[in-house]
């Protein structure tokens, strides 16, 4: 099987992760305009039913972005770098054939009334809401990025890695408690990660051995 190629400077790092951006971005909203329309309900467990709406938990639950473009910059091995692109994408392609044959929904609560939030707060998660549509649900991404961003910076500064085993911890409990994904979803995207980061590791070998 032939070697993919890895980026060999920092420019080349970067322009990589933009290309994985336009990539995974394609991907998850042609699957949401697939499947808003046939997307379904699925039971859930009585003590999920039970976690409470916290719309001011959006501002974890974009954390997830930060943390991206933060481990990617903070990862100064190139081919782990690579690595994680690749695993990136073929999560994003998985993911997607899965959201279309199998596409799901949350049961997603209306917003608090005005006054309830604070303004900024409230603009965001209509802002979420708005743009992110109520499918996409099984397998979680943000499972699998949070999970992928962990994985590409394990072998820098302890503490750093600390910092985003903590946040990744939150921004992933902030998917039930924005109601944005079931609970079958975190387990299913934890399983997706392994895959996809496994996948871009063996077609990256030889020269990725290093970055496993």
């Amino acid at each position: 099987m032939p070697e993919l190629p890895l980026p060999k400077s920092q420019a080349q790092k970067w322009w990589a992760g933009v290309a994985a951006i336009v990539v995974c971005a394609v991907l998850y909203t042609g699957a949401s305009l697939l499947t808003r329309d046939r997307a379904v309900l699925i039971p859930q467990f009585d003590w999920e039913t039970a976690i409470p709406f916290w719309p001011q938990t959006v501002w974890i639950y974009l954390a997830q972005y930060p943390m991206l473009v933060i481990a990617f910059s903070a990862c100064r091995d190139l081919a782990r770098c690579g690595r994680f692109l690749y695993a990136a994408v073929i999560v994003q392609v998985l993911a997607a054939t899965i959201f279309v044959l199998y596409p799901i929904q949350i049961p997603r609560p209306a917003l608090p009334l005005a006054g309830e939030l604070d303004a900024i707060t409230s603009a965001l998660a209509s802002a979420v809401h708005s743009v992110d549509a109520p499918v996409n649900c099984f397998p979680s991404l943000h499972v699998t990025s949070c999970l992928l961003c962990l994985w590409l910076i394990a072998r820098e500064r302890a503490w750093l890695v600390w910092c985003f085993a903590i946040a990744s911890t939150l921004c992933i409990a902030s998917t039930l408690t924005f109601k944005q994904h079931y609970f079958i979803d975190l387990p299913a995207g934890a399983v997706l990660a392994a895959v996809g980061w496994w996948m871009a590791g063996r077609l990256c070998l030889p020269r990725a051995a290093a970055a496993a």
